[in-house]
């Protein structure tokens, strides 16, 4: 986000540079910044490093802050380079020098090096793993792959190196790039199993169902052998028994157990008989799989029990066999001391008059379905654990009938298959040879020059599938069967290869061959052809124009003089088909040095701008033109006046006022400046110059001065280019001694640069202009001098 932010400064922020600066002050300042954090990243935490003792609370807070500060400026710098501010260049450089091993250094003392490496490999790894930079990232990698084999570095650190190896080798795709490691809610986690088993299960809102079991909302056959904590017995037990072990102090757990009371017992049954208001022969079912926990009014079981004991046969076999084998044990009934005495519930639950099961000894481990510590208040258990709230009478408990369970919701819908039909397989055209291929694209060119139909050609073409290596000759001799024959029908050629471009059956790379065979040639055939170089130029220009190659493409086997004039002619032939704004467009496009398309006698700017007016092509460099006749100027009528006038006169008013008008102006006055006293015949520019020929330079730059004067007065930035003009022709003569010093006070002197403008240039940084570290050796002390004078007039005004 930030770096993103820097990038929308650097277009929308004040810039106090020069408008001809390719770097804005705000992207200047930025890159500064990045290069000072980068180079003292450890400048902060070597202070905690150098500590013997261990670091206190608050040292050590200040040392990881100062360390996550460091690795989040290397992010920023790897992100301002994912958005191409900082050159490729920059970003291999910062990584060498984090992998450098400097002899003096311990590796151990490395590992925020490493650390930062690996920080910026994460950040902009992908984008500098490019075929270009392949050996390099090689080299890199094989590095950290050694670095990472060493025992001394920490294990944090070899493994992040580790990481970033396999983070390569996968192509920079994270091994988890979607993985969700926080906290998850009930929902999300149901929604992964339904996702995961093809149904959903939806949470039950419900209390205790009439089994007793607390199952969460889960199906009868998943849940029914669970029992919660604060759940109710499950089936096969006396309601309100518990298991608690075996062993010394063993209390025993079996269905239907009641230990033997003492007489007191019967005989307080017997005094309350007519009290319970019942009478007859009454029996308790062992299993108590009653869910009411009332005592059964009949002897035989209902039909709720037979299903419930079928239930927990059914269940056993989910059961260790101890367990299984105790809750397959039949039914034990408790048989009332007498038919027409009635026992209380409080004397049954303590075994009075009845039979006794076998005791069994059970486990000390607790049993899942332990009670004990059931909360007496239902409202201080979660919802879900909630039960009905119990009656006032133990026997009455109120049953919820069993819900019925909810059907499970199928997500996944059912998948069509489809089954594909069988493509009928392309037949393969046949390839023909090359002697085939130059039999068929003679008779098609023969064919085609005659009838001229260009669409029937092209189809001929793309019947003959041409295999691409024998494309580069056909071109060639369809552009030479055309040499002797008339205009027409050389453009018709061209009109056919421009079609066969659009329809991509040829590529540039396949012209270029055609035509570099065909310039091979180009002095064989011109005893028969003589202007075979004008032909072959309207060759290249119809295919400059039409897009079947570029300026650039067609420069490059033309550098340093090769087959010249014919780049000239290649220009003057655009010229002709399209216009001058066309061309002086496309030309500083394709960026060509036109001084390199000259021979090397010619590679000069006075006699490129010879050759250019010869061939009616000066257009092309406006400022050039502007200079040849400026000097003609300033050697006709050597005054500020004059010269000013015919600037206004003949120079474009759109011209007079940019940096490159103001070069040449500079440079053309000091030339006139310097040429019949300081830099005139048989001087020494070794050495300091006489008192007579420093005296004539000021004449003469006083003469000139007006001019100056009249364009750079209230233009900072062109006075900053004035300076900067007059450091690159010092820099051209090989910074005679002295001679910079003169000029810079001259200027000063006669008020053609202000003060600020020089401490300006002292302390600016620009590579656009050679020549900057001689030029200050030269006038420091001057310029340092100013800056003292300038704040002692301050002062003063103070």
């Amino acid at each position: 986000m930030y770096a993103q932010l820097c990038h929308q400064l650097c277009e929308d922020a004040p810039n106090f540079d020069p408008s001809s600066s390719s770097v804005t002050t705000f992207r200047r300042l930025l890159l500064n910044k990045c290069q000072d954090e980068f180079e003292n990243r450890s400048r902060a935490t070597e202070v905690f490093d150098r500590k013997d003792g261990p670091l206190t609370p608050e040292e050590a807070e200040q040392y990881h802050l100062a360390k996550r500060k460091m690795l989040g400026n290397i992010k920023f710098i790897g992100e301002l380079g994912k958005l191409e501010m900082l050159h490729e260049g920059i970003l291999h450089k910062c990584i060498k020098q984090l992998l450098e091993k400097k002899k003096s250094v311990p590796i151990r003392d490395m590992a925020e090096d490493f650390e930062c490496l690996c920080q910026i490999m994460r950040t902009i790894g992908r984008r500098l793993d490019t075929s270009k930079a392949k050996s390099w990232m090689d080299q890199y990698f094989e590095r950290i792959r050694s670095f990472s084999m060493h025992v001394e570095l920490p294990s944090r650190i070899r493994f992040m190196l580790q990481d970033i190896g396999e983070l390569r080798n996968n192509k920079w795709v994270p091994r988890h790039v979607s993985k969700d490691n926080g906290p998850r809610t009930i929902t999300e986690i149901r929604l992964e199993a339904s996702d995961e088993f093809g149904e959903y299960i939806p949470t039950k809102q419900g209390r205790f169902t009439g089994h007793g079991h607390m199952n969460g909302g889960l199906p009868p056959q998943w849940g029914s052998n669970l029992t919660d904590l604060f759940g109710m017995s499950g089936p096969g037990m006396v309601m309100g028994t518990i298991g608690t072990g075996t062993g010394p102090g063993v209390i025993n757990d079996s269905p239907g157990y009641m230990p033997k009371q003492k007489q007191g017992y019967v005989n307080y049954n017997k005094q309350n008989q007519n009290m319970m208001g019942r009478t007859g022969n009454q029996r308790q079912n062992g299993t108590t799989g009653n869910q009411t926990g009332r005592l059964s009014p009949q002897a035989q079981p209902t039909q709720q029990q037979q299903q419930q004991r079928k239930q927990a046969g059914q269940q056993s076999r989910d059961l260790p066999p101890r367990f299984a084998a105790k809750l397959t044990q039949p039914s034990t009934q408790i048989t009332a001391p007498s038919t027409n005495n009635q026992v209380p519930p409080m004397a049954m639950m303590n075994g009075v008059g009845g039979s006794y099961p076998q005791k069994e000894e059970i486990s000390l481990r607790p049993a899942k379905n332990f009670n004990v510590f059931k909360p007496t208040s239902p409202s201080n258990l979660p919802r879900s654990a909630q039960g009905m709230p119990p009656s006032s009478q133990m026997s009455k408990m109120v049953v919820t009938p069993p819900e019925p369970p909810k059907p499970l919701l199928n997500k996944q819908q059912p998948i069509t298959i489809k089954q594909e039909k069988e493509k009928p397989k392309p037949v393969k055209k046949i390839v023909p040879n090359k002697e085939e291929v130059d039999k068929a694209s003679t008779n098609i060119l023969t064919e085609y020059l005659e009838a001229g139909g260009c669409n029937d050609a092209l189809n001929a073409f793309k019947d003959l599938n041409c295999p691409k290596k024998f494309m580069g000759e056909v071109l060639m001799k369809m552009m030479k069967a055309s040499v002797d024959k008339s205009d027409t029908e050389r453009e018709n050629v061209m009109i056919l290869i421009t079609a066969m471009k659009s329809e991509n059956l040829i590529f540039a790379d396949q012209f270029m061959e055609g035509f570099q065979m065909l310039l091979d040639q180009m002095s064989a055939m011109e005893a028969e052809t003589p202007l075979i170089k004008t032909y072959l130029a309207k060759f290249a220009a119809m295919g400059v124009t039409e897009g079947v190659i570029t300026l650039a493409e067609l420069a490059d086997p033309m550098e340093n003089g090769a087959y010249y004039p014919l780049f000239l002619l290649c220009l003057q032939q655009m010229h002709k088909i399209k216009d001058k704004t066309w061309l002086v467009a496309s030309f500083n496009n394709s960026k060509v040095n036109l001084q390199k398309m000259l021979p090397e006698i010619d590679q000069n700017k006075e006699r490129m701008m010879e050759i250019l007016e010869d061939r009616g092509l000066s257009f092309m460099f406006p400022l050039l033109r502007v200079q040849s006749e400026l000097w003609r100027q300033i050697q006709a009528e050597p005054n500020a006046t004059a010269l000013y006038k015919w600037i206004k006169d003949s120079v474009d008013t759109n011209l007079q006022y940019t940096t490159g008008f103001i070069n040449v102006l500079t440079a053309c006055v000091l030339k006139y400046v310097t040429q019949d006293c300081t830099l005139g015949k048989d001087i020494d520019t070794s050495a300091t110059p006489d008192k007579t020929g420093i005296e004539k330079e000021k004449q003469n730059l006083d003469k000139m001065k007006g001019v100056l004067q009249m364009f750079l007065h209230d233009h900072s930035d062109l006075q900053m280019v004035t300076l900067y003009a007059t450091q690159v022709f010092c820099h051209s003569q090989q910074f005679p001694k002295g001679m910079l010093l003169r000029l810079f006070m001259n200027y000063y002197d006669l008020e053609i640069a202000d003060e600020e403008v020089f401490l300006k240039w002292k302390e600016e940084v620009n590579d656009e202009y050679p020549g900057k570290g001689k030029a200050l050796f030269q006038v420091n002390t001057w310029l340092t001098w100013l800056e003292q004078a300038e704040e002692e007039s301050d002062e003063e005004e103070d």
